[in-house]
């Protein structure tokens, strides 16, 4: 997303001001998702499901958990941001591939530390990931 938006920023002048793109990212399920996951790291993933009508019930104590309840359905249903609009401004451009994006996610690799700030301590994060994972710990 940051590629789009970068070269978006370089076409500016061709746009009115506060001219909306939507970036169609992935459109996965949450069993997509996790297939995903255990492909790029080699492990199947031990996955438990959230218990729904626990949580419908919580609505009854907590009237902002019905707003969660209602996206019970996104975990089963693919769905998708149209980016018809991103695509014709930005022809030549090609998302990361699925694989690759979880790569770099779970891994840091291509991940530019800057010499502070919350960059560099995400850089740390993801180094003791690295190593953790290596040792058969996180996933």
């Amino acid at each position: 997303m940051a590629r789009a938006m970068a070269a978006l920023a370089g076409k500016r002048d061709d746009f009115s001001c506060f001219e909306d793109f939507s970036f169609p990212g992935y459109s996965l399920t949450g069993q997509a998702l996790i297939d995903a996951i255990s492909r790029v790291t080699g492990r199947a993933l031990g996955i438990k499901s959230l218990p729904w009508p626990l949580l419908r019930l919580l609505v009854l104590v907590m009237p902002q958990m019905r707003e969660v309840a209602e996206m019970a359905y996104l975990w089963h249903t693919p769905h998708a941001i149209d980016g018809t609009k991103l695509a014709a401004a930005l022809p030549n451009f090609q998302p990361t591939p699925l694989t690759a994006a979880l790569n770099d996610a779970l891994t840091g690799e291509n991940l530019q530390a800057a010499p502070c700030g919350p960059v560099s301590r995400n850089a740390a994060m993801c180094s003791a990931f690295r190593k953790q994972s290596r040792s058969g710990g996180f996933l």
